[in-house]
């Protein structure tokens, strides 16, 4: 009679492992999916930050030409500015030297 009490003993506690391991396993499947689907989300979020470094790549890239761009025109106006001035002042000391030969020299 002991011997039938330690097999059915024996017998509770392989089905309560086999009842344990089921569980680990299951845990272990939920796991691996969770994982698998949280790469997923993580490939998704790279993707998506480096589809908008791209594009702020090419925004600055783009700012950089226009910002050329603009300096060059400015530069332009700058030299315009400067021959109009050379020519303003020539102007000007030939119109007061007309005027001072119509009136004479100063008193």
């Amino acid at each position: 009679m002991s011997e039938t009490i330690d097999l059915s003993v024996l017998g509770a506690q392989l089905q309560d492992l086999d009842r344990q391991l089921r569980l680990v396993r299951l845990q272990l499947d939920t796991l691996v999916s969770s994982a698998a689907n949280n790469n997923s989300r993580l490939a998704t979020i790279e993707q998506g930050f480096h589809s908008l470094t791209a594009e702020m790549a090419r925004g600055f890239g783009q700012m950089q030409q226009q910002l050329a761009r603009h300096t060059q025109q400015l530069a332009a106006v700058q030299t315009g500015l400067a021959e109009l001035k050379a020519d303003l002042q020539a102007n000007h000391a030939e119109l007061l030297a007309a005027i001072r030969a119509q009136v004479g020299p100063p008193p």
